[in-house]
């Protein structure tokens, strides 16, 4: 499946509504895909493309947070800008990540804070056009199952 992003709002964006009241309304960078307080996640054979001017308040092409069992399957995305991060995730447990592909312009392909590493499953990726394959955000860079991987240069 293939995501383009075009603006077709005329609202400016940067603010999320997860619920109909004025308390569900946040202030939240845009990404392609949003995924909070999910269970068995699935995300496969995905390509995202960024389309025409961009909106100031779009990001990265995934965003994940509250995540139990999270799988990425053949994920092909960039981030919104330039020298940006593609996938931002936090507090996940159970990831797998497979076969997924950084595209030009990406920075940091994974940027992960508070993700269980014990739990994490990197196979066969494609991340030399990211200049950082996986940033943890709290500085470590813990050992986590990682194999067949094409790393950054």
């Amino acid at each position: 499946m293939k995501l383009i992003m075009k603006q077709k709002s005329p609202y400016p964006g940067g603010v999320f509504d997860t619920n109909p009241t004025a308390r569900g309304v946040f202030a939240h960078p845009i990404p392609a895909v949003f995924c909070r307080y999910g269970t068995n996640i699935s995300l496969q054979d995905i390509e995202i493309e960024w389309n025409g001017a961009r909106n100031i308040h779009w990001k990265q092409a995934l965003y994940g947070q509250y995540i139990e069992k999270l799988s990425l399957l053949q994920f092909h995305g960039a981030p919104a800008k330039e020298d940006g991060t593609a996938i931002e995730l936090k507090d996940v447990i159970q990831l797998s990540v497979e076969q997924c592909k950084a595209q030009p312009g990406t920075h940091t392909f994974m940027s992960l804070e508070h993700v269980d590493a014990q739990s994490m499953f990197v196979v066969g990726n494609d991340f030399a056009q990211a200049e950082i394959a996986i940033h943890f955000t709290d500085g470590t860079n813990p050992e986590f199952f990682a194999a067949a991987n094409r790393m950054p240069k």
